[in-house]
């Protein structure tokens, strides 16, 4: 016998569960949905990152390398923190998978009460905060600016505050993508960044110029493109935003478990761009230093937001259906061809970056004779250290995101205060006790993400053992040994004394070392059978026979 509150329960999961299937395939997904979705992400991120490199591409060009390029890189630091601070993590850590848990338990409702209560105060905190910052800029730059120039300082001033204005559709953009990505519309929605960065690049090209009135310029079209940014995700999002209800019931429980689950993400994220701000800090070495940094930091970013950041982002919301399923083996399958994956992928990029450093910087970013090849030596040696960073900070992404699907995020934020800790150690060791001046800040990032990533990797292994992935550390000891037969190859082979000249020539030589780099990797992966080379060959035979 049911009564009478039990029956209309059921009435409307069952209505709700009808409604899911006519609108979206939103369920947790098979291997080659999974895989299919994967692929658009990446291209998605792909694009992303291609268009955000050319856009930094046009800085040291268009602001010269020191004088106004330091100024427009510091101006986002405050901004940057903010976002991180009020929104970051959070919706990956709580946003999609609330809404991602609901749609598979036929709750969607009930999720998106809790899910627009949340959107509704943390846009009245944001722009509180916003405000705020802008009446404190002129205290707060210097602050965590020591030693560095006044009169950079005093031009990243105005500009900071007008980016504050592109932090709030920032985090609009945020929310809309979190709720699209629970939703699995990983289709345009992944091209979004790409627009962000064709209208951001315009806007260079149009009003940059080295003077404070082109920095100011620059940041007011960084909000204008920010803006055109939101209203694509707005039109991308109009179906599911309809669910949107503007409230303040701050004592709903609904909430209070979602703010649970994103404020120590949001501490985490925050510790991140503390870390950041610490780094900065110690690139007072030299007008130019914190360009260098920044640019062999976008270049490491490159592979690590295309492939791990567009691997994890798939993996989450499919791995938060199976954990609401209780099925531990799909759990732990995802998990473990998800790490695999992107581990197989960003490892040779490392490698190519690592032994190719100059030509790499070279190629990206020198431009025009203001950024020296003294300039480009600094650049590749940080991004040298970097290389390191991108095995273990995939790691540690990929882990956290398989954290955040079973809904545990004080491992984030206990992995971020760690790091907090380290750094700024770190840092004073590599630049003031070792002297490797500016290197040796990279050299921190590199020795910190290492820890981190043992650490977080063992505790997500002991936290939930029936979920845990399988045979991990064998598949890196051999992926090590590929990446290394590579590495020796494309050393010896940079050993030939070639220096071509022009950007043709240079692009031709590099893709040459590229193809011999990757195609060592295949052949070492193919000796020892390397599951991810096999499946690679057997992909190719049947794409070649067809």
């Amino acid at each position: 016998m049911e009564f009478p509150f039990e029956q209309d329960r059921k009435r409307r999961q069952l209505d709700s569960g009808r409604l899911l299937k006519r609108n979206h395939n939103i369920k947790a997904g098979d291997s080659r949905t999974i895989a299919r979705a994967t692929l658009i992400s990446m291209i998605g991120l792909f694009m992303a990152k291609i268009t955000g490199f050319l856009r930094e591409v046009l800085v040291v060009p268009i602001l010269g390398y020191g004088m106004y390029s330091d100024p427009y890189y510091i101006a986002f630091a405050i901004p940057d923190f903010l976002f991180a601070l009020l929104i970051g993590g959070a919706v990956a850590a709580a946003i999609t998978p609330t809404l991602s848990e609901g749609i598979e338990q036929n709750r969607e409702r009930e999720a998106w009460r809790s899910v627009s209560i949340f959107i509704s105060i943390a846009g009245i905190v944001m722009m509180a905060v916003l405000g705020l910052a802008a009446i404190l800029m002129q205290w707060l730059l210097p602050a965590i600016n020591p030693g560095r120039l006044a009169k950079v300082i005093n031009a990243a001033i105005p500009v900071s505050r007008i980016l504050l204005v592109q932090c709030f559709f920032m985090t609009l953009i945020a929310l809309t993508q979190g709720i699209l990505t629970s939703y699995k519309r990983f289709g345009l929605a992944a091209f979004g960044v790409m627009i962000y960065n064709i209208l951001f690049m315009i806007v260079l090209i149009t009003f940059g110029e080295e003077s404070l009135a082109g920095l100011k310029k620059v940041a007011w079209g960084v909000v204008g493109s920010a803006a055109i940014y939101f209203l694509f995700q707005l039109v991308l999002a109009r179906r599911e935003l309809k669910h949107f209800k503007f409230n303040l019931d701050y004592k709903d429980s609904g909430f209070k478990k979602l703010l649970g689950l994103a404020i120590p993400t949001l501490l985490s994220g925050s510790v991140l761009h503390l870390n950041g701000l610490i780094m900065n800090a110690f690139t007072n070495q030299f007008t130019g230093a914190i360009t260098s940094i920044i640019q062999a930091n976008q270049t490491f970013m490159l592979p690590y937001g295309v492939i791990a950041v567009g691997i994890g982002t798939v993996m989450l919301p499919n791995l938060t259906g199976f954990y609401a399923k209780r099925d531990y083996q799909q759990c732990k399958q995802l998990f473990t061809k998800s790490i695999r994956r992107a581990l197989f992928l960003t490892g040779p990029i490392a490698v190519i970056f690592f032994v190719l450093d100059f030509e790499t910087i070279q190629l990206i970013f020198q431009w025009s004779s203001k950024y020296k090849n003294s300039d480009v030596v600094i650049t590749g040696e940080v991004l040298q250290w970097l290389c390191v960073s991108l095995i273990a900070q995939t790691i540690v992404y990929m882990t956290n995101q398989a954290f955040y699907a079973r809904k545990v995020t004080r491992i984030a934020l206990f992995n971020g205060i760690m790091t907090l800790i380290l750094n700024p150690l770190f840092c004073v060791l590599f630049t003031k006790v070792f002297d490797y001046g500016v290197k040796g800040i990279a050299m921190a990032h590199a020795a910190y993400s290492v820890l981190s990533a043992l650490i977080v990797y063992t505790l997500y292994k002991l936290h939930k053992p029936q979920a845990k992935p399988y045979r991990i550390f064998p598949f890196m000891l051999r992926l090590a040994y590929c990446l290394i037969i590579m590495g020796l190859v494309l050393s010896a082979i940079n050993l030939i004394p070639i220096y071509p000249s022009g950007k043709v020539l240079q692009a031709v030589v590099y893709l040459i070392k590229l193809i011999i780099g990757l195609v060592v990797y295949y052949i070492a992966g193919i000796s020892i059978n390397l599951h991810e080379v096999i499946d690679l060959r057997n992909k190719l035979k049947i794409k070649i026979s067809n």
